[in-house]
């Protein structure tokens, strides 16, 4: 049935008031999930020179005394009840913004024309030998001695170089049409960073008041090891019990650098790219639905409770989805 100007004007108004009921329910969500542990401050601690060795391990045994478990258990089950609610109308107000005055037609997908880029394999085969040094320079397989001891800085840079190199080439980069730099887009590009904005706000807020997990020992203990060793081979095993590359901990001992040997700095790697999953969400669902789907996405992860706490954790987790 054919929608008139009026029923299509009510259920825009309609979808707008669902939507902006679901970020106050998303809002309020993640502002009870964020009080959980918000009582005891372990950043109250201030540590010495001497002890920044040990940061980690104090704070694993000041955890023993933050447990909570029925005002822990109550304020859970609140926090997934307004999450559950604001998930909801946040569905129901994408429903109604469905206009359905204008049908488009079916297309036939093999109907359409479609021309594969052609690679660029002399950029393609730069990237693939930067690469292959980065991996000899970790497991020396080829015996090049020159390679051996590369600065763990020198590998990472070379490991961005040709990860780039070889997305360009075979990407080909020739092809990629230039988007229109139009009121719209920017209108796009200023809600996407807004949205951003606030993601990095939630998590980067008051890093040390949140409960710490024994495992984050693993990622800030081996991130002193770049203090003391500029050799570090980023791709090998970090230890048996952590088997995973050194990157994380080398992003946190950046950020240690920054922020401190305290819980904000441990954790911020984490809340940084937390905050890059939004985006890296949001042009997925752009190119596979529209604009509006994109933007619900990436509201709904920007303050979606569980990726929040994964994003407060010094712990790689957040990593796997870019």
């Amino acid at each position: 049935m054919r929608l008139t100007a009026i029923d299509v004007q009510k259920r825009i108004l309609i979808s707008r008031i669902l939507i902006a009921l679901a970020l106050i329910f998303l809002v309020w969500s993640v502002v009870t999930f964020q009080t959980i542990d918000s009582a005891v401050k372990p950043e109250s601690y201030r540590f010495t020179a001497e002890q920044k060795v040990h940061f980690m391990e104090i704070g694993v045994t000041y955890n023993l005394f933050l447990f909570r478990e029925y005002k822990t258990r109550i304020a859970l089950t609140r926090a997934a009840i307004l999450l559950l609610v604001g998930g909801v109308m946040l569905i129901s107000g994408l429903l109604f913004y469905r206009r359905q005055d204008s049908v488009m037609e079916a297309i036939d997908p093999a109907a359409l024309p479609f021309t594969p880029p052609r690679a660029n394999w002399i950029l393609v085969l730069f990237g693939a030998l930067i690469l292959w040094l980065v991996a000899e320079a970790n497991g020396q397989v080829a015996g090049v001695t020159m390679l051996h001891g590369m600065k763990h800085h020198v590998q990472f840079g070379l490991l961005v170089m040709g990860i780039i190199a070889v997305t360009i080439g075979m990407g080909s980069a020739a092809s990629l049409q230039r988007p229109r730099f139009d009121a719209e887009l920017r209108r796009e590009i200023l809600m996407v960073f807004a949205i951003c904005v606030i993601g990095f706000a939630l998590r980067a807020w008051h890093l040390g008041i949140i409960r710490v997990l024994v495992d984050e020992v693993h990622y800030t203990s081996t991130a002193l090891n770049f203090e003391v060793q500029d050799d570090v081979k980023l791709l090998t095993p970090m230890t048996n019990i952590s088997p995973f590359p050194w990157f994380y901990s080398y992003w946190v001992a950046g950020t240690t650098a920054l922020f401190g040997h305290n819980f904000t700095g441990a954790r911020m790697v984490s809340a940084i790219v937390g905050t890059l999953n939004i985006p890296a969400l949001y042009f997925v669902a752009r190119t596979l639905f529209d604009r509006k789907t994109a933007l619900l996405a990436a509201i709904l992860l920007a303050t979606f409770p569980p990726h929040l706490n994964f994003s407060r954790l010094s712990m790689l987790h957040v990593c796997d989805a870019l």
